[in-house]
C-alpha cells in the first residue's frame, strides 16, 4: 500500500526529491555481499517481521557493520526488475551500527 501512495508523488527530480525513510534495528537476514564495483547487496529482516531486499550503491565498505548485529538504515524504496520479475527493494542511503 505504501508503494502505491509513494507513486502518486512522481515524477521525482531536483524540485521533488524521492522520500528517504529511517528504520532502526534491522538485521541481515541472509549473507550480505559486495556486488559490482563497491555496491552492497543484502536482504534485511525488519523489526516488525518480514524481509526485503536492499542495495547500497557505493556502500560495500559497510559490509562489516551489517554482519556485526543490528543496524539503522536510511533508504528510499524503488522497483527492481530482474529477469522479467519486478519487486520492491530498499535503496540504501546510509548504514550505521544501531545505538550509535
Amino acid at each position: 500500500k505504501l508503494w502505491t501512495h509513494l507513486k502518486r508523488f512522481e515524477p521525482h527530480g531536483p524540485g521533488n526529491m524521492r522520500p528517504v525513510f529511517l528504520v532502526k534495528g534491522v538485521r541481515n537476514f541472509c549473507e550480505a555481499r559486495e556486488v559490482g564495483q563497491g555496491h552492497l547487496r543484502l536482504v534485511v529482516e525488519l523489526p516488525g517481521g518480514g524481509t526485503i531486499a536492499a542495495i547500497g550503491f557505493g556502500l560495500a565498505e559497510r559490509l562489516e557493520i551489517i554482519d556485526n548485529g543490528a543496524v539503522d538504515i536510511c533508504y528510499s524504496l524503488s522497483e527492481n526488475t530482474w529477469k522479467n520479475r519486478t519487486s520492491l527493494q530498499m535503496e540504501l542511503k546510509d548504514v550505521k551500527q544501531s545505538g550509535e
